[in-house]
């Protein structure tokens, strides 16, 4: 099995040639794409033309370094309280689809919209509308690119839409094969969730992973075995349900961390997520 982690731990928007090199270097094949879920991104002032060839010639770069981009995370939209607000954030998710398609990649992330915010859910049913409608409306774009949407679950213990059971359920009702699930392991341990009940749960809908760990009260995006996540049954649960994605971490280690000792310890990262992924199979 492949691994990955997400490329802000390597690269930003313009210095990817060298990033993807030492990433491939520490023993990564597979890389998440952040940058175009940053709303103020250069990439979305981009015309049209630039907006391909920027992402194209990273793709070609990528596969000349022998690494897959294996997700993209979309643009986490989390002010979706008025319809205009919802439109707009359409509009971006439709242009990270379109993004990558250029990128040569498979796997788009994408939240669900939290249209009471991260507070408390005030009707059930909007919610559940609400996405069911942005899902429905992007598969289209996933169609025609040839990109699957992953809809992943979120820490808001206040929200429904949130949790693994509820998105599980959301994939099931639109029925489409290019929508499945990303399983955020730290999200779902926020809930004190059973990660390998939820994976049990997702079967052949778990399509892509974010590997993190916490404490189980907030999303802190640690080293796994720095929290309290139960990796062992995690691992044996991916395994029986025959999990053949990317095995891609969500953590890294901190950029001000003092030369060599983060090169080290990145290494030691990338060592760990060979380790665990070899456990699946």
């Amino acid at each position: 099995m492949k691994t990955g982690l997400e490329s802000v731990a390597y690269f930003g928007l313009y210095d990817y040639a060298e990033g993807l090199k030492k990433l491939k270097s520490h023993g990564y094949e597979c890389v998440d794409y952040g940058e175009l879920c940053k709303r103020n991104s250069d990439l979305y002032t981009f015309d049209n033309d630039k907006y391909r060839r920027f992402l194209s010639n990273i793709g070609e770069e990528a596969y000349k370094q022998g690494v897959e981009i294996r997700q993209l995370h979309g643009l986490w939209a989390t002010d979706d309280k008025t319809r205009e607000l919802r439109e707009e954030s359409i509009r971006y998710f439709i242009k990270e689809i379109e993004g990558a398609h250029y990128l040569g990649c498979k796997n788009i992330v994408i939240h669900p919209f939290l249209p009471y915010g991260w507070g408390a859910e005030i009707d059930k049913d909007k919610i559940w509308d609400v996405n069911v409608d942005l899902f429905t409306r992007l598969l289209p774009y996933a169609e025609k690119y040839g990109v699957t949407i992953c809809a992943e679950n979120q820490p808001f213990t206040a929200v429904a839409m949130s949790t693994v059971k509820e998105v599980k359920k959301l994939v099931r009702a639109i029925d489409n094969p290019l929508l499945k699930v990303c399983l955020d392991t730290g999200h779902a341990n926020v809930f004190h969730d059973d990660l390998a009940a939820d994976v049990r749960l997702l079967g052949n809908d778990l399509a892509t992973l974010h590997v993190h760990d916490n404490k189980g009260n907030w999303d802190q995006h640690l080293i796994p075995y720095m929290g309290n996540i139960k990796w062992d049954e995690f691992l044996s649960a991916l395994k029986e349900i025959g999990y053949n994605g990317c095995f891609t971490l969500e953590t890294m280690i901190s950029t001000t961390m003092p030369q060599p000792i983060k090169e080290e310890m990145q290494r030691s990262l990338a060592s760990l997520a060979r380790q665990m992924a070899d456990k699946i199979g």
